[in-house]
Parts: structure tokens; sequence; C-alpha cells
């Protein structure tokens, strides 16, 4: 399956490292209860930007026991529960947020990327459909439906939605790859490979379209090309990269070729022990 992302970002969620720094703390204002609740709020959202989750939450249920009606509260809160892994609790704030205004875009498109983190594939797309009747035109959310598509194993239906996506902006690097992917599995290697050039062109350092050219080659049973943008995706991720191809049968074709085995030996040491402290 291709990347998730959040609305709020374009990184996939998981529990953040949190650093020794203390959370920054803007005092929100004390005029009257209107302030307040303002306050809060954007408090909440300059620790979520900072990467304080916990910090933030407590931020958006002060905010909501304040004005229990307050849309943006919920949405924070929820988009703050998402980042630290509880789905459940955040799909239930983003609920709340579209019983606020169910003309509000964002909860339903928060909703089904977070469908998709709990695997709830055909949910999640009926939440993008959702979203596309009120906003035509985000291509953020023709994105996330072909993920979901792609997921359903409906891979002509997911370039379709992808295709849409480009046409509204042309300069989405990460569309570009996930289509390079799509045309992978259905073994359009010429296209594929020029989608992941793309990608490239617009960003250099994109590991998941070094990775795809690699895929491409290696499924080919090129090994030469397949090992040199393998370690490209490797200088930009390589921690990544490593649990990827460890896993990926895409490479099953070269994997016991010599240049194959030495490259990744070189460039894949083995992890150290994780040991209980």
């Amino acid at each position: 399956m291709l990347a998730q992302r959040m609305v709020s970002g374009d990184v996939k969620v998981r529990r953040p490292v949190r650093s020794n720094r203390s959370a920054p703390d803007p005092t929100p204002p004390v005029e009257n209860a209107s302030h307040r609740t303002e306050g809060w709020i954007r408090r909440g959202y300059a620790l979520e930007e900072s990467g304080y989750y916990e910090e933030a939450i407590a931020s958006f249920e002060r905010a909501i026991m304040l004005d229990a009606a307050c849309l943006d509260a919920w949405q924070g809160r929820g988009i703050a529960l998402a980042q630290l892994g509880y789905f459940e609790e955040a799909l239930a704030s983003f609920s709340r947020a579209t019983k606020l205004n169910p003309a509000d875009y964002r909860a339903w498109q928060n909703q089904g990327k977070v469908m998709m983190s709990l695997g709830r594939h055909r949910e999640a797309l009926a939440q993008f459909d959702r979203v596309l009747l009120l906003k035509m035109d985000s291509y953020k959310v023709w994105y996330h439906r072909a993920l979901a598509l792609d997921a359903l194993n409906k891979t002509q239906a997911a370039l379709a939605s992808l295709d849409r996506a480009l046409k509204l902006r042309p300069d989405c690097y990460y569309a570009w790859t996930a289509q390079g992917m799509l045309l992978n599995k259905l073994s359009r290697y010429g296209d594929a490979k020029a989608s992941f050039d793309c990608s490239l062109r617009l960003r250099r350092g994109n590991f998941g379209a070094w990775y795809g050219k690699a895929c491409c080659y290696a499924l080919q049973g090129w090994v030469s090309p397949a090992v040199e943008n393998l370690q490209q995706a490797l200088k930009c991720s390589p921690y990544v990269v490593r649990k990827m191809v460890r896993a990926d049968r895409s490479f099953n074709m070269i994997r016991c070729t010599p240049q194959f085995q030495q490259a990744f030996q070189e460039e894949m040491p083995e992890p150290l022990p994780n040991w209980t402290r």
C-alpha cells in the first residue's frame, strides 16, 4: 500500500520522539470566554505544530470546556490524537466536528485518513467520495482516494484518481511517485520510469521515487540500474529503505545475484540488538 498522510501534514502518523526541550507556552488571553477559547485553540495548534501532541490535546480540551460547539477545537484534538496513534479517539473527535458543521470537508477527509490507518479502506473511500461532493478541486482528496482504491486492489480506478490529482496539481511529486508504483504493478515499466523521473525532477531527494525506479528495474531483472537506484534511495532514507527492501518481493528476481548482495550488505548492516533498558 502507498503512503498515507494527514490533512495537516504529509508524514505518516506515528508516535513522535520527544525531546528534552520545554513545550512552548503561549498564554491564552483572559478578556472573555470567547477570547479564552480562541487563545486555547491557537495554543493547541502551536503545540501541535511543534510536536507536543499531549499538550496540544489538553489545550483543545480546555477550549472545548469553554465552548463545546467549537469546530476548530474538535478538529485540532482529532489531529493530535491521530498523530499519537489514538485512532479510535481521533475518529470520535472528527465525528463530532462533522456533526457541528457537515459542510466542512476537513473533518470528513481526516476521518478517511484515520480509517486508512485502521485498515478500513472501503469506509475510507466512502469518506473521500463524500469530501469530493464538497470540494471537487482538492488534489489531496483525489490522491488519498487513490490510496484507498489501491488498498482495495482497484488499480485502474486508483490510476484514474491520481490522474485527477495531477491535473489539479502537476507539481505534486508524491502523486507522481504513487503513479509510478501503480504502473509497476501493471508491468507498464516504461511509463512507471517516466513517472518516477518526473517526481525526481520536482524533488531530487525523494527516496520513494528512487526506490520505485529500483523496483521497476528489479522486476525486469536488470541488476545494475536496480542497485544504483536503490543506493540513491538509501542515501535519502536509509532506515526506511532497508526495512522495505527486506520484505519487498519486487527484488526477488535479483536478490541472489552477487552485485545485489554485495551492495545490500555494504549499505545495509544488521541492526544492533534492541536491549531492554
